[in-house]
């Protein structure tokens, strides 16, 4: 049976819960922002919460992949004992991450 409540799923369940809560704080902060904006009483205030939001959970999916693919390739060269793709790994995703902070803030310009 599935889960089956043994030491590889409370793992599973430790290791996936920060990823979990971490997808679920964008649309809370969404919530909260469009509920103290809305507490303005100014419908155009509210529009202009509206795309700032859909303009910030955006650029947060756009990037949010990173982390998704580079964690599996850092585990697989740290399991087999290879530093250098482990090094190779991690350079070039900060390397995209650097390269993807600066099209975006020149993007504000």
């Amino acid at each position: 049976t599935w889960p089956c409540g043994d030491d590889l799923d409370k793992r599973i369940f430790q290791l996936a819960a920060p990823a979990v809560l971490n997808f679920a704080i964008i649309p809370l902060v969404g919530a909260v922002d469009t509920f103290w904006v809305g507490r303005m009483e100014n419908a155009l205030a509210l529009a202009g919460q509206a795309a700032a939001n859909q303009v910030f959970s955006s650029a947060f999916w756009i990037v949010s992949f990173l982390p998704s693919i580079v964690t599996p390739l850092v585990a697989k060269a740290a399991g087999s004992g290879d530093k250098e793709a482990v090094r190779n790994n991690v350079s070039e995703a900060v390397f995209v991450g650097l390269a993807m902070a600066l099209l975006g803030s020149l993007g504000l310009f």
